[in-house]
């Protein structure tokens, strides 16, 4: 596993990551989809990316500091992640008080724009995982959630 610099001191919301699932599922059943189950080994990929991005301070897909590497080659090639296809939903915030960004609302911000809508209801997807990291250097929220066929 690739290592981060810790530049900005952070942590982890545990709590917002796994209930980023609870909501996903509900827009899921809404749409007459199947559930997406939790894939904790996905959950170091994703919070690696989230914290990758505080601390270079990007907010894109690919990873700049691991050759561009693409969602699927950060899980795939990085971290030994064996799937036939991945995706990915990026989230940021500056400003916010820890404690204010609930998975709900991270949720909601993804449902609210139409590729992020999209994984969110993709019927192939059958796992999930999500990692937020928070940093009060700031107040920066960085959240990734990701999604594998398996």
């Amino acid at each position: 596993m690739p290592a981060n610099p810790n530049n900005k001191s952070f942590v982890y919301l545990d709590t917002v990551e796994k209930e980023i699932l609870t909501y996903v599922n509900q827009e899921r059943a809404n749409a007459g989809l199947k559930p997406l189950t939790w894939e904790e080994n996905m959950r170091p990929v994703a919070r690696y990316k989230s914290n990758n991005m505080l601390q270079y301070n990007y907010f894109e897909h690919n990873t700049p500091s691991l050759n561009n590497a693409s969602p699927m080659d950060l899980a795939t090639k990085y971290f030994k992640y064996n799937t036939n296809g991945y995706g990915e939903n990026i989230f940021y915030s500056q400003g916010y008080p820890e404690g204010t960004t609930t998975a709900k609302y991270l949720v909601d911000q993804w449902m609210n724009s139409p590729g992020h809508r999209a994984n969110i209801l993709n019927a192939s997807w059958t796992k999930m995982s999500a990692g937020v990291v928070f940093s009060s250097q700031g107040n920066y929220v960085y959240a990734t959630q990701h999604f594998s066929v398996n």
